[in-house]
């Protein structure tokens, strides 16, 4: 088993370090959509206007509008925006080549390959401006259902119930067992998982060794303080990993001005024949583990 504790001033760079670089993301989209809106509007213009004119105003204009539709007013990128629907309805017809239909007068494989890409293009372009901020992805634990079926998964055993002496885990406000910010880790908690770990890979066995003795389990959190702040990470390690790794001790970096989260996964790929030169901002790894 091992705990690490990796200190505040580790965090306080890599966090100023992503605001940077969300400022600076931040102002290159903005000059990169602005491109993109106005390369779509000039080949829309100069392009693929002149083709919907000639082979889809017949059927879709003010006098005659089938399915309901008016390409007359779509004169613009501006007035396209305002009905992305209508393009993707449109670049279904065009994909399936229901449209034109097959009595009416046909573009050519050119320009239906022009129409099409020029549709994607835009849509690609919509769904990306319209995705907007997820929000914070909050590193959590499994909850207690995903941590029985994951081992039911791992093991092939159906019948495990490693979860069944865990607290039950709170439904925080939204009502949901699987929100990040109520999965919590308190000390009692790991514990648990240790005493579950050791009864799940004790009854599995693969050969002459135990499924732990082969393979490795890392918990962590970032709620030791209770909060994301991240401030320490408590980390406990179950498994040797084919005995690569020397288990039985605790390991305290918070006073180590060299330590880095980033060292530990360098020290475990490294444990587990995946070599790489440097991982994050590491490009050594913690030797003692």
């Amino acid at each position: 088993m091992r705990r690490s504790s990796f200190p505040k001033a580790c965090r306080i760079g890599f966090p100023g370090l992503l605001l940077t670089t969300g400022l600076l993301l931040s102002v290159n989209v903005r000059a990169a959509d602005d491109v993109a809106v106005a390369t779509l509007g000039n080949s829309y213009k100069t392009e693929i206007l002149p083709l919907i004119t000639r082979y889809c105003q017949e059927c879709h204009s003010g006098k005659r509008m089938e399915a309901d539709v008016d390409l007359t007013t779509f004169n613009t990128l501006a007035e396209i925006r305002k009905h992305p629907k209508v393009w993707q309805k449109a670049g279904e017809m065009l994909d399936s080549a229901q449209m034109p239909p097959k009595d009416a007068k046909q573009p050519t494989d050119d320009e239906r390959k022009k129409l099409q890409q020029w549709v994607r293009g835009y849509l690609t372009f919509e769904a990306n401006a319209q995705s907007g901020d997820p929000g914070r992805v909050v590193l959590r634990r499994l909850s207690n259902s995903e941590y029985t079926y994951t081992l039911r998964d791992l093991t092939g055993i159906s019948t495990l119930a490693p979860a069944k002496e865990f607290p039950v885990d709170g439904a925080a406000g939204e009502g949901f067992t699987n929100t990040g910010n109520a999965l919590v880790m308190s000390p009692a908690l790991i514990t648990k998982y240790l005493d579950a770990a050791k009864q799940v890979a004790g009854g599995v066995h693969e050969g002459t060794r135990t499924a732990l003795d082969n393979s490795m389990l890392m918990l962590c959190s970032s709620m030791m303080s209770g909060s994301h702040d991240a401030s320490q990470l408590p980390v406990v390690m179950v498994g040797r990993s084919g005995r690569r790794i020397r288990t039985g001790k605790i390991l305290d970096y918070k006073d180590n001005p060299n330590r880095q989260m980033c060292r530990l996964y360098l020290s475990l790929m490294d444990k587990m024949n995946v070599h790489q030169d440097k991982f994050g901002d590491a490009i050594e790894p913690l030797n003692e583990v």
